[in-house]
């Protein structure tokens, strides 16, 4: 799955969410674990793929009243992906660092860092974690690094509507801080002045085009 096409990787992910409602992780104690390890893969559509499906496993986390049985879900899926996905985030910032003067290898490693940003979002909504309290200098000094990126390899002026890889991934970041301050955490408040710069600077800068909507 992790290297066919993205669209029939959209709907292997789908099919995947649609049995892991039902089995994972219960009956499925496997699949988290080696998608993890597919996070080493040198090949970046590997990596993007096991993102989806892990991002389409474990979405059904936002918008659900809390209960025991699903905070046993998030507890089991944190203690396994909460600390490789901060490792992937540097280090695919690194290869994004590396390969700055080639749009083919940048593209797809943006939209993996745009997923992460979905799989943060996710195992976040409910409540703060332990780990993401711990390290939201590391996640915060990521964040503030690519709000403030720019690509002009990435970037069509002449586009009105199909947002650039830089357009969504800034949005998923946008709405991660936006979860953060909704919630009023306290650990979260010292970098809120500077996101509150860094948005307010980003958002002047935005044309009116629809494909800046989102964002």
């Amino acid at each position: 799955m992790c290297t066919v096409p993205p669209q029939i990787q959209a709907q292997c992910s789908e099919s995947i969410s649609l049995i892991a409602a039902v089995d994972f992780p219960s009956k499925w104690d496997n699949l988290l674990p080696e998608l993890v390890q597919k996070f080493n893969s040198p090949d970046p559509s590997v990596v993007q793929g096991v993102l989806l499906t892990a991002n389409s496993i474990i979405k059904r986390f936002r918008y659900v009243q809390r209960s025991d049985a699903l905070y046993s879900d998030i507890l089991y899926v944190l203690e396994r992906l909460q600390a490789p996905l901060l490792t992937l985030f540097k280090t695919t910032g690194k290869a994004v660092e590396a390969y700055a003067n080639d749009a083919s290898q940048l593209k797809p490693r943006l939209a993996a860092l745009r997923s992460m940003c979905r799989i943060f979002y996710s195992l976040n909504w409910q409540d703060l974690p332990e780990y993401f309290e711990d390290h939201m200098g590391e996640w915060m000094e990521e964040f503030a690094k690519y709000l403030q990126y720019t690509n002009p390899l990435l970037t069509d002026e002449d586009e009105e509507t199909e947002p650039s890889p830089i357009d969504v991934l800034q949005a998923a970041i946008v709405e991660n801080l936006n979860l953060y301050a909704n919630k009023d955490e306290e650990p979260f408040l010292p970098f809120l002045p500077n996101f509150t710069s860094l948005v307010w600077h980003r958002l002047l800068q935005v044309s009116a085009y629809p494909k800046h909507d989102t964002l």
